[in-house]
């Protein structure tokens, strides 16, 4: 088997499971809603600060990437992921929710932006010709 084959298949599990895992807080607001009694509106502001902190920090992506290499980066990012995953299950206050979102758990991680696709593609041969 071709090396780039074993690349695509690992940035392909690397996209999936960090966009499976980017989608949860839409399954979990009812579960959250019931356990800690939480209102709809407190879970969708740590989404939405989630968010905003996602598309502000998705074009320093490429950057790092340039500086410090892709592989560093992604290993990064999916370690801030996993570190992130696991501060939920002592989670017990708003805030905390709030700030997981915020720091660790989803915002900064070029793992599923299009800088990531974009990195591990195959040169096209126009920019083969260019160099």
């Amino acid at each position: 088997m071709h090396r780039a084959w074993i690349v695509a298949a690992v940035a392909f599990v690397a996209i999936i499971g960090a966009a499976g895992f980017r989608a949860t807080p839409g399954v979990l607001i009812n579960p959250l809603q019931d356990e800690f009694g939480w209102t709809k509106g407190t879970i969708s502001l740590a989404v939405s600060v989630n968010l905003m902190l996602y598309g502000l920090c998705a074009p320093f992506a490429a950057a790092l990437m340039d500086r410090f290499g892709m592989r560093r980066v992604v290993s990064a990012a999916l370690l801030l992921v996993s570190t992130g995953s696991g501060l939920t299950v002592p989670m017990t206050a708003s805030r905390q929710l709030i700030a997981l979102c915020a720091c660790s758990r989803r915002s900064c991680r070029p793992g599923s932006s299009r800088t990531y696709g974009r990195a591990v593609r195959p040169p096209s041969r126009s920019r083969e010709a260019v160099r």
